[in-house]
């Protein structure tokens, strides 16, 4: 199976992503009854409602956020744009969208008591480098190859 261009591998991640995005939209609109939900059903501390919504809601924007940008990186790939410009954009804002996320759980470490949150914190700041190394290398690659178009 090819990895991009038509019918290929990106095209099913770009299909993934956009049903993650509707579902996603489904829970944040759903967000305060599935949260009362929780917070009945598993004993949490009741006092922690409107600050836990508040987080959720805040990273679950952000999230879709994301995700909404991971759909139109697939659609370059799915393209054969690979190296432009624009992608090395969308890998910056993704960045950004996981250190908002990591400095919303970095804050929620101070007012949940829970390992989750946490672990939440250290996955988004590890993604916050991840995406922000990988964009300078797309950035690096589309220098060199609108480089070599000139000299061709």
């Amino acid at each position: 199976m090819k990895i991009t261009g038509e019918k290929s591998l990106s095209t099913i991640v770009k299909l993934l992503l956009k049903t993650i995005f509707i579902l996603g939209l489904g829970v944040i609109i759903g967000l305060p009854v599935i949260l009362r939900w929780y917070i009945e059903n598993f004993r949490v501390d009741i006092n922690n409602y409107y600050p836990m919504l508040m987080l959720l809601y805040v990273s679950g924007v952000t999230a879709l956020y994301i995700v909404f940008k991971f759909v139109k990186l697939f659609k370059a790939l799915e393209d054969n744009k690979p190296f432009i410009a624009e992608n090395v954009e969308i890998l910056k804002n993704i960045s950004i969208g996981c250190l908002v996320i990591a400095v919303l759980y970095l804050i929620g470490i101070f007012i949940f008591n829970s390992v989750f949150v946490a672990v939440i914190f250290m996955i988004f700041t590890i993604a916050y480098f991840a995406f922000l190394i990988l964009a300078e290398l797309f950035r690096q690659a589309v220098q060199y190859k609108e480089e070599n178009d000139l000299t061709i």
